[in-house]
């Protein structure tokens, strides 16, 4: 229906409301309406071309911000409330690392999708592998990746100390690091390491353990992400100086705890 269509029906129904006697008019009687009806359209608006409909402009939005800030992202950047991933920056690289890989890791408790960081070259140094800038295309991607997944951006996450920490429904996370050998020359300090999580019915994940890790001082970053209507996150980060090797490696795990699985 057009618009001059519209308003022509709409002068017809007005014309007949303003006739006192419309609920008894007969065939003979409703032609005292034409001329009101005449002169209702002879007042609408003419065109010299077909009707003109207005736009309708589109409700304004808020663009969703770049969860991937900066050249070197670290941890865990987003949730998706749709797939209910976790999108966490892992992976393991440094100098004269074999196997090596950087990605923006989009993860579950049961399943997970990698996309590439890499730069694609050696990080030349324990110090750099921190700064150095990724790849400004792979960054660009990722975030298109999770702009159309909908990912939406998560509190910060919480460190965790060497001790207990309690979890919602009665679930909790300990952190464990005990040094097992002194620095010596050209050997760093090594520390035994553990991260277990307890649900409420007793059972136990070990998420990380290893007996003698080159990690330093202060240690690595073991943050908890706490998502309101989702997972619980586990993330650590660690600096790892040996001889002749120096490294980064970075893991998320994703708890369940109603579903009493992590992965």
């Amino acid at each position: 229906m057009t618009l001059r269509h519209a308003a022509t029906c709409l002068a017809t129904l007005l014309a007949a409301a303003q006739c006192p006697s419309c609920k008894s008019c007969n065939e003979g009687e409703q032609h005292s309406h034409a001329t009101t009806v005449r002169d209702a359209i002879a007042a609408l608006p003419t065109t010299n071309g077909p009707d003109v409909v207005p736009a309708i402009a589109p409700p304004p939005t808020t663009p969703q911000p770049a969860l991937l800030e900066g050249t070197n992202p670290t941890g865990c950047v987003g949730w998706s409330p749709t797939s209910g991933r976790v999108a966490c920056v892992e992976g393991h690289w440094g100098h004269n690392v074999e196997g090596a890989s950087w990605a923006l890791v989009l993860r579950s408790a049961s399943a997970h999708t990698a996309i590439d960081l890499a730069p694609g070259r050696d990080f030349p140094a324990a110090g750099a592998v921190t700064d150095d800038p990724l790849s400004e295309d792979k960054l660009k991607a990722a975030q298109r990746r999770l702009t159309g997944d909908s990912f939406v951006s998560i509190p910060a996450g919480v460190t965790l100390r060497t001790t207990k920490t309690e979890l919602p429904g009665g679930a909790s996370v300990t952190y464990d690091r005990t040094n097992t050998s002194a620095a010596g020359d050209n050997q760093a300090p090594t520390y035994r390491e553990r991260i277990v999580v307890r649900f409420a019915d007793t059972r136990e994940v070990v998420l990380h353990t290893a007996d003698n890790a080159a990690t330093g001082d202060p240690g690595p970053d073991v943050r908890m992400y706490a998502i309101p209507g989702g997972p619980v996150v586990i993330y650590r980060r660690a600096n790892i100086a040996d001889e002749g090797q120096y490294e980064v490696e970075a893991r998320a795990w994703v708890c369940d705890l109603a579903a009493g699985r992590c992965g």
